[in-house]
């Protein structure tokens, strides 16, 4: 018909908010494992994978429970990739999601250090899945948050420094699930980075 075609518009590029919204989760774990080195967290995901890494917790009284993971063959490779986590956070490298941030400011490495091997190993295929369910199983088993029942109910005293992603932590190995306790405690949570030491939170089933 001799008319001339003339090229597609380009399709806007859409921007992503500087900090990520709690419902991004996933992408903001994955940002942070490139972000921290991804070789590093992958070194440990294999060692995970080969049974060289356990959930190890010390409590002292008056305070939350201490959990790590430990390379059983070299006690020092978690504490390099927690240092560079660090570091990456400091430098701004790393936006650490609301869920594990601490009241004064602050950070939880390990529970960030966890977080990012088991994202990874969830990634894999059948053998990082079974690595990973079973560090999750060990973390309960080590950490195991102290709750109550009433009721046929489950509740967990919050105590200083906590969040939800640690909580989340203690009763379901797992940092993501931080939700799940915000969703069964709406009635008393307004926000889920903002709790009080000595609330009692409503755990719900896994």
């Amino acid at each position: 018909s001799g008319a001339i075609e003339t090229a597609a518009e380009v399709a806007p590029i859409e921007t992503r908010a500087e900090i990520v919204e709690d419902s991004v989760w996933q992408d903001s774990v994955a940002g942070a494992i490139q972000a921290a080195h991804h070789t590093k967290v992958q070194e440990i995901s294999d060692a995970v994978v080969a049974g060289l890494y356990t959930v190890t917790a010390e409590t002292m009284p008056g305070s939350r429970p201490r959990f790590e993971l430990t390379n059983v063959a070299d006690p020092n490779a978690g504490a390099e990739i927690e240092a560079l986590l660090t570091e990456a956070v400091a430098s701004g490298d790393i936006d650490v999601p609301a869920a594990i941030q601490t009241g004064d400011g602050g950070f939880d490495a390990q529970a960030l250090l966890y977080d990012l091997v088991q994202t990874n190993l969830q990634a894999g295929g059948e053998e990082e899945l079974a690595a990973a369910e079973e560090l999750r199983q060990q973390t309960i088993e080590a950490v195991g948050a102290e709750t109550e029942t009433v009721e046929g109910e489950q509740f967990y005293i919050v105590q200083a420094g906590d969040n939800l992603g640690y909580i989340s932590l203690l009763v379901f190995g797992t940092v993501a699930d931080y939700p799940k306790i915000y969703e069964a405690n709406r009635d008393i949570l307004s926000d889920p980075n903002r709790i009080q030491i000595g609330q009692r939170l409503r755990i719900p089933s896994a």
